[in-house]
């Protein structure tokens, strides 16, 4: 593989993204499939995307998962998302989740978080051929949390309250990663977090007025517990907590660079 290769990439690209040139997505193909037939991984994974997309080509799942399968043999990191989402969709391939989660690992190995996220939660609720495993759990869903991923940041916080994963029970712990997934925008880390304002915990005291806060949030997001719990509302919170949380909410709402918002 050489410069032609790469030449034919850089052809293939130009074509499917316009740049310079009329978008055309045949002839993306035509420098795509020069340039991955000389084995560049990169040609070989945007061909697989093209053909999962019916772009410049008739649409063909199998197509597109033999060309990703080659891109990640060399250890590309898109490509090897591309074949796990694949098996474990059961998109263009068998479904399988043992080689999915092989797949993710990999990825998950060169730092990609949608891939550690993706591990935290496979081995949380366990799937077809893979267990449940709270290590598992624990190891991954931390890599994509230190990375921001609110879903991971949540899964943390669930660890660390039911003491799992090798993870000692630790409240404030969990406390501090449902406060980080919330504030990303996780609506399932803002009902959880609700849950320990309104319950109180080893030194979390309760604050009826900031559960509400964050009930609202999840439920905004149509999050099904938060929508459940507010369905009895007023058996719930006093009209005086619904009102100090409305007024938490709207201040929050105000801060610059607010996320975990409905909308947002």
């Amino acid at each position: 593989m050489g410069g032609d290769a790469e030449a034919g990439f850089q052809l293939g690209r130009d074509f499917a993204g316009g740049l310079g040139v009329q978008q055309d997505y045949g002839q993306a193909v035509y420098w795509y499939t020069k340039a991955a037939e000389e084995g560049d991984m990169k040609a070989e994974n945007n061909l697989g995307q093209l053909y999962s997309h019916g772009l410049g080509v008739a649409r063909d799942e199998g197509v597109a998962v033999g060309w990703y399968r080659k891109a990640a043999a060399q250890g590309a990191l898109p490509a090897e998302l591309n074949l796990a989402a694949d098996y474990q969709t059961g998109n263009g391939v068998a479904k399988d989740m043992k080689e999915a989660v092989e797949w993710y690992e990999k990825a998950g190995a060169q730092g990609s978080a949608d891939a550690q996220s993706r591990l935290g939660e496979i081995y949380y609720f366990g799937a077809d051929g893979v267990p449940r495993d709270f290590a598992a759990t624990a190891k991954w869903a931390r890599k994509a949390a230190d990375q921001g991923v609110a879903i991971s940041q949540n899964t943390m916080g669930s660890l660390y309250e039911a003491g799992l994963g090798g993870l000692p029970k630790d409240p404030r712990q969990a406390f501090e990663w449902f406060q980080k997934g919330a504030r990303n925008g996780d609506g399932k880390a803002q009902f959880n977090l609700a849950e320990m304002y309104l319950n109180g915990a080893d030194g979390i005291p309760k604050d009826p007025a900031r559960a509400f806060m964050w009930m609202k949030m999840s439920y905004d997001q149509r999050e099904p517990l938060a929508t459940n719990l507010l369905r009895e509302v007023d058996a719930v919170f006093s009209e005086e907590d619904i009102k100090k949380g409305m007024k938490l909410l709207a201040d929050y709402k105000n801060l610059p660079g607010a996320v975990g918002l409905a909308g947002h």
